[in-house]
Order: structure tokens, then sequence, then C-alpha cells
């Protein structure tokens, strides 16, 4: 099958946007996840970070028009992107605090330890942020948990994508979380100088986000039998090393938006995009880890959304760099949106306008 696939929904959220970017900053701790997540007991098996992505999940899905849709969702595909599961942080300081000083107390210890077990506390099963999405919203086709930093969210993509081109599914819910304010990722990605640990990302210290994206992706032909309205078009993930892809966009006609999630600390990449932006490439650039910090597993998954954002004319296109001035708020038609991750490898994929887009 050879069709078109298009966004019908989207939802994204970020905490720290920085000011000017236009993206609108989410206090995650005030939210009303009771609007998505009505059931009690869903809310206290999540986690933070799990409740921020259900909800925007389902805010995905009713932008769509398919929330409660239950012969629609039955066969809908949901894949998600993320890193570690959540932690109980009241455990953890405790667990910490039995090691202090020179004696361990080794009965606070072993009972504190024991609570780490998933079943006492399951939002640390990476699994469940797709497992908990598909459960409260009854979306019951193929439910995957891609986990792998930047490279999971384009994996989860591409896959909810080929599904939909290969005639395998009509419907998918895609998506990423990534919290980096938790103290755990913190020391993952930016560890204590003079720890055997080294950064992901480089020598430098990796600006960290905290925010998810989550889009509802359609073949064509079944969103038109439905009459929903098309957000964009989602064109094909392309995987090139970082060098022949940033050359190529300079090959892209009528390409003049690119839109990323490159670490500040990744000089080399960085350096090879400001070469080709000067180099009579595209005339805007917009790095998002420069505005919300880097998302990680969630990064692609949340440029999407934000070019679908930008596409529809619902939010200006985030420049961090450009060539020339933008032209009167002009909308554009297309955005590659590019995911580089630590190694020197990078996905792209054009969005378009969708045709009945509103």
């Amino acid at each position: 099958m050879n069709e078109d696939v298009v966004v019908t929904g989207y939802s994204y959220h970020t905490v720290y946007a920085s000011e000017g970017s236009g993206i609108e900053n989410t206090d995650p701790h005030s939210i009303d996840y009771s609007a998505q997540i009505p059931k009690r007991s869903d809310l206290r098996s999540q986690g933070l970070s799990q409740r921020l992505a259900c909800f925007a999940a389902g805010q995905a899905l009713e932008m769509a028009g398919i929330k409660a849709k239950n012969e629609i969702l039955a066969d809908a595909d949901v894949m998600v992107s993320t890193h570690f599961g959540e932690r109980d942080e009241q455990i953890d300081s405790r667990i910490f605090e039995a090691y202090h000083g020179d004696s361990v107390d080794y009965k606070t210890l072993i009972s504190e330890l024991s609570n780490l077990r998933p079943s006492l506390f399951l939002a640390q099963l990476q699994n469940l942020f797709a497992a908990n999405i598909s459960m409260v919203f009854g979306v019951t086709g193929m439910s995957v948990t891609f986990l792998g930093e930047i490279q999971a969210g384009v994996s989860a993509v591409e896959e909810a994508r080929n599904r939909i081109v290969s005639g395998r599914s009509s419907v998918a819910l895609v998506g990423g979380i990534f919290n980096g304010a938790r103290p755990d990722m913190q020391s993952y990605f930016n560890p204590p100088s003079g720890t055997d640990f080294e950064s992901t990302c480089g020598d430098s210290s990796l600006d960290l986000g905290f925010g998810c994206g989550f889009l509802v992706l359609e073949r064509a032909s079944f969103a038109k039998e439905r009459k929903a309205k098309e957000k964009a078009i989602l064109g094909e993930v392309v995987h090139k090393n970082s060098e022949e892809n940033l050359v190529a966009l300079k090959r892209m006609g009528g390409i003049d938006y690119v839109l990323t999630d490159v670490a500040s600390s990744n000089k080399k990449i960085f350096d090879l995009t400001n070469g080709v932006l000067n180099e009579n490439g595209p005339k805007y650039f917009g790095n998002l880890a420069q505005s919300t910090g880097s998302l990680m597993e969630a990064s692609f998954p949340f440029s999407l959304c934000i070019a679908s954002d930008v596409i529809s004319g619902r939010l200006k296109f985030p420049i961090t760099q450009s060539i020339d001035s933008p032209a009167g708020g002009k909308i554009p038609q297309q955005i590659c949106v590019t995911a580089v991750g630590s190694e020197p490898t990078i996905a792209s994929c054009v969005i378009e306008r969708g045709q009945q887009n509103v």
C-alpha cells in the first residue's frame, strides 16, 4: 500500500520552555489529571511522568475525535518511547539514609529494598507507559514501549508509520515522555566530576528538559472515510549519518524550515548544522533543546507535535537561527524534523500541511 499517513490529533507539554520560544509551559503538579484519567486506581498506579504522558495521550485522542470510540480504538496501536520507569524518591532517600556515615542500618536497608519490587510500585516498569495508556483509553491494538534515548522516539514513530503504510494498522497513537528533572536522570546524564561515569553526550553537561508529545496517526483513506480533519501529512522517516543527512538538506527543494533537538554539548553536530544553514540550505532553524532542554526519548515525537502546531497556524516557528527574517508570519507548508543522537547518526522526517488543515 502506498498511501499517505496523516496526523489527525496531537498534544504536547513541556515544563521548562524558555521565554520568547512561544511554547507554553505546563506545571505537571497543577494539572487536573482526572479529566483524562478518571479512575483513582489508575492514578495511584502511575508516577508523575506516566500521568503527564497519559494526559497528553488523551488530549491527542480527543483532538482526533476518536476518544471513547471503541470500534476504532480496539484495533489502534500504542507506541511510546521513554527512559527508565518511575522512581519512588521517598524509598530511594530512605535507602541512602540507611548508608549514612560509616555505619549501615541493615534492618532498615533490607526493609526498604524489599519495597523496590515492581509488584508494590508498578510505575517502575517501563512498559507500563504504553500499557497504562492502553488500559485507560481502551486502545487495544499492539502496545509497545521503546527504550534508548533519542533513537527510541525515532523508532516509535517509524514503527507506527510503517505499520499503517503496510496495511497492518489504520490508526496509531505514538509519543514519548522524558523527565530530566528526576535526580537519577541528572546523575545519569550529568554525573558528578570525579566519578567513573561519563555523560552520554560528550564532556559538557547536558541541559535536560521535562516534557512529552503524542500524535494520532491514521491512514489517509481511513481518516477521510470517518471525515477526520488532517492536521498534517507525515513523511517517511529516513536514516543517514549526520554529515550526509545535513548536506542533503541543502538539496530539499522548497523546505526552508528545519526543527530539531540538538544537545548543546554535541558540538560536532551543532557546527555541521550551522555550516549547512549558511550554505544556501534551510533559511530557518529551530533547535528545541535551546528552548525546552533536551527531551531525549520524547524529543522526536515532541518535535513532530511542535511542527504540526506550526503548520496548523497555532504556533509560530521557534527560530533559534536564521539566514533572513521571516516573511510576515508566513505559515510553513513543510517542515523537516530531525533527531540527532549521541552517536553520529541522524533521522529526518518531512511533515507537510494537511489538505483539510484547520
